[in-house]
């Protein structure tokens, strides 16, 4: 038996090929399958050899490879297509479907569910998955506490510890000390708090800021609070917070920039950290101080 397998250049944008080739040299047999990710497979026949064009998105590739080019080809060479090992479990968080066939790359963790997609095109996605759950196209919702059936991506070796929120460079250290085998999440720390929240991590990194509230005594006005307002205000009753490090934030600027400061950043263009990054989160802070203290729109210093 012969078949032909590529990857990429199977959607329908102008630099997309495969398709057109295989029209060109033989006769398509499918364009596009209602399944995420993976949509843009194509399938067809070429002098008689059947070729299938996988995505190049990694993810979409691998799953779609897994989910049905490897039993197709266990079949056609006599061996056994192989029984798929599931295990069931609980749903931590709440998803949300696009309304068509989903294979979303999850991880297990003492039996609670969570997503490990950062999307189609990040390899990491199946890196830090032990299997996926299949989401049939008329679920548009699932709520946490759902009970799903997980197929596992062959042995897995399960963490002990699960950890989410922004990263830190003292884990390596810690796992090694430990002896434990640790899972991580770089989630920013709003992320941090909120699989904590959902009991699906045992530790979360956060650094999340909040302004002075007339509320407290301890504070003064213009301080800055990290973490205990945040923990206050979601209601976490049963978490210890514990202190970790300290550190200097500031801008990264070329050694001959003019810049030196948040005072020379209105007209300047910032590449900025992700939503729910708790620097992110401070240095919005700091921008709307500056505003205020020039008289000025938040707007003219972003």
């Amino acid at each position: 038996m012969c078949l032909i397998l590529t990857s990429g250049s199977t959607s329908s944008g102008a630099g997309d090929v495969m398709y057109r080739i295989i029209d060109e040299a033989g006769e398509t047999l499918a364009h596009g399958i209602n399944i995420k990710p993976g949509k843009p497979v194509v399938i067809g026949v070429i002098k008689g050899v059947p070729i299938i064009g996988l995505p190049g998105n990694p993810s979409s590739a691998l799953l779609i490879f897994n989910e049905f080019v490897a039993p197709f080809l266990r079949k056609s060479l006599g061996a056994e297509v192989g029984i798929r090992k599931t295990e069931a479990g609980i749903l931590s968080t709440t998803l949300r479907s696009e309304g068509r066939q989903q294979l979303l790359p999850v991880g297990l963790v003492r039996g609670r569910v969570y997503p490990a997609d950062r999307g189609s095109g990040a390899i990491t996605s199946l890196s830090e998955a032990d299997g996926f759950i299949e989401i049939p196209p008329e679920t548009e919702f699932m709520e946490a506490g759902t009970p799903v059936e997980v197929t596992l991506f062959g042995e897995v070796e399960k963490p002990d510890l699960l950890i989410a929120g922004g990263f830190c460079p003292g884990l390596d250290v810690l796992e090694d000390l430990t002896g434990l085998r640790f899972r991580t999440l770089y989630t920013g720390s709003s992320g941090g708090f909120s699989v904590i929240a959902a009991g699906t991590a045992d530790i979360a990194g956060v650094n999340m800021p909040s302004r002075y509230s007339e509320g407290r005594k301890e504070t003064l006005p213009g301080e800055i609070l990290y973490n205990t307002p945040t923990i206050e205000n979601m209601g976490l009753s049963r978490v210890v917070l514990i202190k970790g490090y300290r550190r200097e934030v500031g801008l990264l600027v070329k050694q001959d920039s003019q810049i030196s400061g948040l005072e020379s950043l209105p007209g300047k263009r910032l590449i900025n950290r992700n939503r729910g990054s708790g620097t992110r989160a401070i240095l919005e802070m700091k921008i709307e101080e500056l505003a205020e203290k020039k008289g000025i729109s938040k707007k003219r210093v972003d």
